[in-house]
């Protein structure tokens, strides 16, 4: 038995979220998931027991690296934590190649919804159960996942070039011709689409229609999220779309 079981049930995969709770996932992979009704602390002495050592793969920012990590070994000090930084896409092919090799590495894998499609296409998932997760939401937790955190989705704007009291008041905003030239956003978040079409709108079409009337104003477009950050930053772009805000879930 691997000792993936304890990060299972402390909640540490790592997870994005859409606002509305769309999408989400921490995705244990390899070995088998805690067994029912153990608690925590039964857990954890199975796992001093086993010279415990933990894989997590998993893309985490510095602020997560800083505080989750340090409160999870504070915690539980027996276990090893072998956290291995790449991005979602590299994670994911290296976990094939091992898979393909016959070689189980890792214990727990955080991404987000396309990602938990491919990985569970291939077979590569372990059921997990989690008593903690009783109380969350059906949206926020499946028989393999479990959602830890919650990425909203907003608009940022830079303050030395957008006035007090001009700022955009939502989304629909950003489809006026003011904006047009003006707006940098990252080319991959469907997730938007996604949320806007379930749950602010309940419809595709108005939802399409918003973002159609958003791209005429040539949003320039920087792929990946550190690069289009970092490119914000340092361009006069006045507007931001988005910028996101992580929130973690309690322990």
């Amino acid at each position: 038995m691997r000792v993936n079981s304890l990060l299972n049930r402390v909640g540490l995969g790592i997870v994005a979220c859409i606002t509305a709770s769309i999408f989400a996932l921490p995705i244990v992979f390899g070995a088998g998931a805690p067994g029912a009704g153990e608690s925590i602390d039964q857990l954890y002495d199975k796992v001093k027991k086993e010279g415990g050592k933990l894989t997590i793969y998993a893309a985490l920012s510095a602020r997560s690296m800083e505080v989750i990590l340090p409160a999870f070994l504070k915690r539980f000090p027996a276990v090893t934590l072998d956290h291995i930084d790449a991005t979602a896409d590299q994670l994911l092919a290296r976990i094939t190649t091992e898979a393909r090799g016959g070689r189980t590495l890792g214990d727990v894998f955080g991404g987000a919804l396309p990602y938990m499609a491919q990985i569970s296409d291939q077979k590569l998932l372990a059921p997990l159960a989690l008593p903690e997760a009783a109380a969350y939401p059906a949206q926020m937790k499946s028989d393999f996942w479990v959602a830890t955190d919650t990425q909203f989705y907003i608009t940022g704007w830079n303050t030395n070039l957008v006035k007090k009291g001009e700022e955009p008041k939502n989304f629909e905003d950003l489809a006026h011709v003011r904006w047009k030239n003006s707006l940098m956003g990252e080319p991959r978040d469907f997730q938007m689409l996604i949320g806007f079409a379930k749950r602010k709108y309940g419809s595709d079409d108005k939802a399409i229609e918003l973002l159609k009337k958003i791209a005429a104003n040539q949003v320039e477009f920087h792929k990946g999220i550190r690069s289009w950050r970092s490119s914000w930053w340092r361009a006069s772009v006045p507007c931001a779309l988005p910028a996101m805000r992580t929130i973690f879930r309690p322990a």
